[in-house]
């Protein structure tokens, strides 16, 4: 051990100026003193009142209750068992040396903090900052009602800098956190205004306004035993972060009746889930985990070629849409890459589509085709396939119009609408069968029938997107448009057909809406795709039921909080067929 290890030192830029530069004849590494490490992690009257009680002279352990003395300096209850020293106060030397190893850990872990702290201060811009984990369970109380704990939605903890204000940071991203599970329920955001935060066990905080750091909230409550207490449930996080005030504990509070007030809305939360302490710690997992959306797997195996397929070229044409809203498709075609291949057995099948996987040397696609448009089950030709699936992929960049104007029509007023909406990417592909060539396994078409159709129709005609897998989520059918939807999504569905209506100057109605997450541009969304629509012509697709499918939507449709935050006209039952 050199002399350099036993004198406290700072070697960091964090802690220059915080070094007692005293030699400690125990201190064995470098750096500073046990005392000092435990100084530099506080501030304020912390700071003030620690550097007041009695130091260790021989490791630099800073300990209120130590009274024993050696040699004329103080030791601490570790230092004295190294000296063999017998106890000269009440408190045994045994209690004392425990009582110091605490004190040292708690020291060393101000260490390690000031070290992520040292790896976040690019982001934080402060080159001396320290930061808080801040933990909260939700709950929801108000209304004259007992305070139910919501144990299914997790366990919520982020780390913050001391500087943050709890009403302008830390509040707004726990609510950020809970804005998933939030949405799935309600229709309406929650907001701060209707926040409450406590401690442990839905006691009071000292302070009411919020807009203060949590430096100075720590301030105001450290006398206050209440911001000390955690759950027993939480006590495997003071192992990563500390206690009080590296650690602070809060019970999130929704106050039901405030929400109601501002919203009309119920909170829908009410499923709690009793569990034993001891287990809290590994159902907290699965509840977090559990949330987790799933994500597509990337694999670079390549398996040995056993799937049936057939080699096939296709092209593919895109669709423009003007400021007005009138739709065409695209002149000009664009050839897949080579080779491609379309897989014999199909991926799935609706009440009127089936759909295929197109293997490119690039990417895997979807491909899809009618093999049913109407009720008699009879087949549907090579002509009828191209006709309607010609229609559907220009209602497909019609809803990407009326997608985008609705969002627009929701910002001017604005309206509080889940933003996670989009429509699918779609293109017309054809698929090219040469002459002596047998059109693919997958088209259903045989070579007779391929040659014997409509010469204007070239080729076999698919609607062609994005190979999406996971969750469908069904919020509207042909014809089912009863009932007030649940949750922030499903009410702004509902509010977009509505507009959409309204916006196509009363011709159509979109139907038959269903969603599928998938993760554009880094962002989670949810996907519309196949849609249907109603229109007054009634010649729009086999799904299309005309006046008598707008007046369906129109007597069943029940004006939710998105569409009356939108300013939509309320819809009236028509008399004409």
């Amino acid at each position: 051990m050199s002399a350099a290890d036993t004198q406290c030192t700072s070697l960091s830029p964090e802690t220059a100026g915080m070094a007692c530069k005293r030699s400690y004849p125990n201190k064995t590494s470098p750096g500073l003193c046990a005392g000092c490490e435990l100084l530099s992690t506080l501030s304020g009257e912390a700071l003030r009142r620690t550097s007041e009680y009695p130091r260790c002279g021989y490791c630099g352990t800073i300990y209120k209750p130590m009274t024993q003395q050696y040699n004329g300096k103080m030791i601490c209850g570790t230092c004295a068992t190294l000296a063999g020293v017998s106890p000269t106060s009440s408190v045994t030397a045994q209690e004392q040396a425990a009582r110091a190893q605490r004190m040292l850990a708690l020291s060393q872990q101000g260490a390690r903090q000031r070290a992520s702290n040292r790896a976040g201060t690019a982001t934080i811009g402060a080159p001396n900052a320290q930061r808080v984990f801040i933990s909260a369970d939700v709950w929801v109380s108000g209304a004259g009602s007992k305070p139910k704990q919501q144990s299914s939605i997790g366990r919520m903890g982020f780390q913050f800098d001391l500087n943050a204000e709890l009403s302008g940071t830390v509040i707004p991203r726990l609510l950020q956190a809970l804005e998933g599970a939030w949405g799935e329920r309600h229709q309406s955001t929650l907001k701060s205004s209707h926040i409450k935060l406590r401690f442990h066990g839905n006691a009071e905080l000292l302070v009411h306004e919020l807009d203060i750091t949590i430096e100075q909230f720590i301030q105001a409550h450290r006398d206050y035993p209440a911001a000390k207490h955690f759950p027993a449930s939480a006590k495997y996080l003071t192992t990563a972060h500390g206690v009080y005030p590296a650690f602070i504990y809060f019970e999130f509070h929704i106050q039901a009746d405030l929400y109601f007030d501002d919203t009309g809305e119920t909170v829908q939360f009410h499923n709690t889930v009793k569990r034993k302490a001891k287990d809290d710690r590994n159902d907290y997992k699965r509840a977090r985990t559990s949330e987790l959306p799933p994500v597509s797997l990337q694999s670079t195996f390549r398996p040995r070629d056993i799937v049936p397929k057939t080699l096939v070229t296709i092209s593919r044409q895109s669709v423009s849409c003007n400021t007005t809203g009138e739709v065409q498709i695209c002149a000009d075609s664009e050839e897949l890459t080579s080779p491609s291949h379309i897989r014999d057995a199909r991926l799935a099948k609706g009440t009127m589509k089936m759909v295929y996987q197109l293997d490119t040397p690039d990417e895997s696609f979807a491909l899809k085709r009618f093999y049913r448009i109407s009720n008699d089950n009879s087949p549907v030709s090579v002509e009828d396939n191209s006709k309607h699936l010609t229609e559907e992929i220009l209602l497909v960049a019609e809803a990407k119009y009326f997608l985008e104007k609705f969002y627009e029509h929701g910002e001017t007023y604005s309206a509080d609408l889940d933003t996670t909406l989009s429509i699918s990417q779609a293109w017309l592909a054809t698929e090219k069968v040469a002459e002596g060539e047998t059109p693919s396994v997958a088209s259903g078409i045989s070579d007779d029938q391929h040659w014997e159709h409509d010469e204007h129709v070239d080729g076999i005609t698919w609607l062609m997107e994005p190979l999406r897998s996971g969750h469908v989520t069904k919020f509207r059918g042909t014809l089912g448009f009863g009932g007030v939807p649940k949750g922030k999504l499903a009410a702004t569905v509902d509010a977009f057909i509505h507009f959409t209506y309204l916006y196509s100057q009363k011709t159509m109605v979109l139907c038959d809406i269903q969603t599928m997450k998938q993760r554009i541009d880094g962002r989670a969304m949810n996907v519309i795709f196949d849609p249907m629509v109603h229109s007054l012509a009634g010649n729009r697709g086999p799904g299309d039921h005309g006046n008598k499918g707008i007046q369906n939507f129109i007597g069943t449709h029940d004006c939710n909080v998105k569409c009356r935050s939108l300013r939509l006209e309320v819809l009236e039952d028509s008399d004409d067929d």
